[in-house]
């Protein structure tokens, strides 16, 4: 039996018919599979089985790509719930998110209200401390059975922690930054429009000392030297509190422990729980979610929520060094 967690956070779906169609193609190589979701990949879902290629198209009137083939949802869960997955994407970014992750489909939630440290820094404190923000993250996994063996979508929610400062103006600041890893954006490489801007920076390496304007870098598997001003601290718990106690002094004892209130209300039980239910509305006012040209999908809300049941925590500060 599952634990009983998992129907906090647990969405199950339901199909509107036992079977879909599609085509099939032999597998030959994965320059195939991605060529094939490269040309496909606005009309059809392209999923590699165990021996083939999967295209399904996503709407009644596309054509079918492959060997015509009806396939049975409950001989074909896996297929079935990427479906899902490609449905969940694409609802996403119908709500106007950029996402960090395509499949799963990973977002951040930005919107005004939503950064846990911004209550705690108005007034004195929000010139320094305004350009760093802890918002919630969620994702949603479709997986093939969930509790009461049925399919379904897990909600996961996390806290991101975001610096938008750039390491120059925090060496600026007075932050000591060796030791630290760091993130840089390839200005060569060309932005996919679906991505949150935050995904376009990737860990370079840790900061072994600051030569001028540049920091030289150890742990570093491709450059060995960029521009301060082109890079940006990992935004680790740890890290994003050292960088909150170099610019709020004094001040920062406070709002680290407002933060922490904050996050665990976010994270808890309760906060989970509330977040599922929030993403499961979300998903149900779109109606039935078109996975495939004959298939639907309706989102339900999470196990055991219409049965009244009360999720509560209680929150217990961390002692120094045991975060």
């Amino acid at each position: 039996m599952n634990p009983p967690v998992l129907a906090f956070n647990f969405l199950p779906v339901r199909f509107s018919a036992d079977e879909f169609k599609g085509g099939l193609i032999e597998f030959e190589s994965p320059e195939q599979l991605a060529d094939l979701r490269a040309k496909l990949g606005d009309s059809h879902v392209v999923a590699k089985t165990r021996t083939s290629i999967a295209c399904i198209p996503v709407q009644a009137d596309s054509d079918v790509y492959g060997t015509p083939t009806t396939f049975r949802t409950r001989d074909h869960r896996s297929l079935t719930m990427r479906l899902v997955q490609e449905a969940l994407l694409r609802s996403v970014l119908g709500w106007g998110y950029k996402v960090r992750r395509l499949s799963p489909p990973v977002f951040v939630s930005r919107l005004a209200g939503r950064d846990l440290l911004e209550p705690s820094v108005r007034g004195r404190r929000q010139e320094a401390l305004g350009r760093l923000h802890v918002y919630p993250e969620y994702r949603l996994d479709s997986r093939t059975i969930g509790p009461s063996n049925h399919p379904g979508v897990i909600v996961g929610v996390k806290s991101r922690y975001e610096i938008d400062m750039t390491v120059d103006e925090l060496i600026h600041q007075g932050l000591d930054v060796r030791g630290r890893y760091v993130l840089s954006e390839d200005a060569a490489s060309t932005p996919d429009p679906r991505m949150d801007h935050h995904a376009a920076r990737q860990a370079v390496g840790a900061v072994d000392h600051v030569d001028g304007t540049d920091l030289l870098l150890r742990d570093a598997p491709g450059v060995t030297r960029i521009s301060a001003s082109n890079a940006w601290l990992e935004s680790r718990r740890e890290t994003f509190d050292d960088v909150v106690r170099a610019l709020a002094g004094g001040d920062s004892a406070r709002i680290l422990k407002e933060l922490d209130q904050k996050t665990f209300d976010l994270l808890g039980a309760f906060g989970r729980y509330e977040g599922a239910v929030s993403i499961a509305g979300r998903l149900q006012r779109l109606g039935q979610l078109q996975v495939a040209g004959d298939l639907s999908v309706v989102i339900e809300q999470p196990v055991g929520s219409s049965s009244g049941r009360k999720v509560s925590g209680t929150y217990v500060p961390v002692r120094p060094g045991r975060r």
